[in-house]
């Protein structure tokens, strides 16, 4: 072992060699389609537990191109107002998906006490540039005029109460442009 890899986390080497197995494909080598079935069945194979949170709503928020997939997830314990993080998952804007990020944004919610709205953006080659940055920059909109505009379209507070509270952008990855564009 080199002093390099000494310096990593032991979970985090075991999980590094682990995904370098033989038998884990490179998915470069893999058309879009194989790529998806392998990561979802990965997800599906390996299954972190499950963080328990308030609760978790499945919605419709305004998209580039019309109404796209997103779930809110509210604390547990904890009446609003809450601060919301508008989540955009990573997967290089081809893999990836609100399902699969589904642990993440459970924790984060738990961790930071705030609601959490998860995107399902369009993925390429599908839905070619600019698709999922038309999608991060509606649904950006669509949750400042909900919470702060008084529209209520994700049945939380209206204006009075949030406008003491933080709303922000996390992402992961490749979503990291959604930062940068909203």
């Amino acid at each position: 072992m080199t002093p390099e890899q000494e310096r990593i986390d032991a979970e985090i080497r075991e999980a590094i060699v682990a995904f370098h197995h033989p038998s884990i494909p490179v998915l470069r080598e893999l058309t879009v389609e194989e790529g998806r079935d392998f990561l979802e069945l990965f997800v599906q194979q390996n299954p972190p537990s499950r963080v328990e949170i308030g609760e978790i709503r499945e919605l419709e928020v305004d998209g580039g191109d019309g109404p796209i997939h997103a779930r809110l997830y509210l604390p547990a314990g904890r009446t609003g107002p809450h601060p919301v993080m508008v989540w955009f998952h990573g997967g290089g804007w081809v893999f990836g998906s609100v399902e699969g990020t589904d642990p993440h944004a459970r924790k984060l919610c738990r961790d930071t006490g705030a609601a959490i709205l998860s995107v399902e953006y369009r993925l390429a080659p599908e839905h070619p540039h600019p698709a999922a940055v038309e999608d991060a920059i509606a649904a950006g909109r669509d949750t400042y005029a909900s919470l702060y505009e008084g529209k209520s379209a994700f049945g939380l507070e209206t204006y009075a109460a949030f406008r003491a509270f933080n709303s922000f952008l996390k992402d992961d990855a490749a979503a990291s442009r959604f930062e940068a564009a909203l």
